[in-house]
Formats: structure tokens, sequence, C-alpha cells
């Protein structure tokens, strides 16, 4: 149907559109489950705090932080699969879009990245592991500059601009709207054509 669906990423699992949008791509990943003071895994079993009674300290043991790092791992991994849905749903054009602070500042910092990338664009190891954000992964590959794709960067001061120029015309179209000359004749053939529909006398 021609309409904008707006879903989450996981609706649209299976699912393809001309035009896809993807907002939100610099909001930090969820590391929640990770700072409690106790973490469960199905193989490593419970990782704990040790607790020094006599010297009022409390320490996360190697077990807990193990368990941390696989459920890190694991969580970024859900992630990536994630972000692949997300970006295989576009058949035409695919955007993204995310915000970021000092945002010259990351992209300088990923084109540098981009460009010590390996032959075959792969992200190394640790930085899939360090990654914070889907920006994180997604921007070092772009800025590589092989991929058919452009890179724009929109400051607060400017965004405000444009929607401050979308609203004013808002305004405009709203007061063209209740202003409307209903005695004028804009379009003479359809003028005449919807006098001959609405102006019908069925003769029985």
């Amino acid at each position: 149907s021609d309409t904008v669906r707006i879903m989450s990423i996981h609706k649209s699992k299976g699912l393809e559109f001309p035009i896809v949008f993807v907002a939100g791509m610099g909001k930090r990943f969820n590391t929640q489950d990770m700072r409690g003071s106790m973490i469960i895994h199905p193989e490593w079993g419970v990782g704990i705090d040790a607790v020094d009674l006599k010297r009022r300290t409390k320490i996360p043991t190697l077990l807990k932080r193990i368990i941390q790092r696989e459920v890190m791992l694991e969580n970024l991994g859900e992630e990536l699969r994630v972000l692949y849905v997300a970006m295989t749903r576009a058949k035409e054009k695919l955007i993204l879009t995310g915000q970021l602070p000092e945002a010259e500042k990351v992209l300088a910092e990923a084109v540098s990245q981009g460009e010590s990338l390996a032959p075959e664009g792969a992200l190394p190891f640790y930085r899939l592991a360090g990654a914070r954000s889907y920006l994180d992964w997604v921007l070092p590959a772009v800025c590589k500059g092989e991929a058919p794709v452009r890179v724009c960067v929109r400051g607060l001061r400017e965004a405000a601009l444009l929607d401050a120029a979308e609203e004013k015309g808002e305004l405009l179209a709203r007061d063209v709207l209740e202003h409307w000359d209903t005695e004028r004749v804009y379009d003479p053939e359809m003028n005449a054509r919807l006098e001959e529909q609405a102006g019908f006398s069925y003769s029985y």
C-alpha cells in the first residue's frame, strides 16, 4: 500500500520497502544486565561480587568478569544481527540517521579508521567488540569511500532552522486552506466533470 509504515526492526523482519529510514543509530546499546551485583549465564553459572567485611570493600570476582565479557559479546552479536535486518529491508534507498556529540570529530576518526581497514573492508575484532552504538560499526565502513553513500552532518542550529522553516510552511499552507476562495474555478475541466457527476438526476 502507498503508505509510510513505522515499526521496530524486529517487526520489519522478512519485509521489504522501496525506501527505508533507520533512525536512532547513535543510541548506546543497553548494558544494564551486565551492571548488576549478580550475573547469571546458562553455561558459566553465576557471577557475583566478592565482599570483604573487614575492609568494607566489594570487587567483582574473576568468574563475574568472564561472564560479563561473555554476555557483552553475545549482546553485541545480537545487535549485529538486528543491524543486518534493518539494513537489508531497503530495495532502492537506505537512509541511516543518528545523533552524536561532537559529530565532526567522530566522523574524522571514522575516516581514519576506514582508511586503515583491510582490503576486504571487515572491521577488526577489537573494533567490533568495542562498539557502543550502531554508528561505531557503520561509520568506518561508510567512510572507507568505496560504497555508493553520502554522509551529511547537521548541527543543532541548522536542524532548528529547518524545523522553523517547515513550521512556517505549514502555517502558510493552513492559512491558504482557511481562506480558500470557494467561488473561483481553478480547473474548469474538473469543475465541469464534478458538476455533471454531482448534478446527475436518475430519471426513474
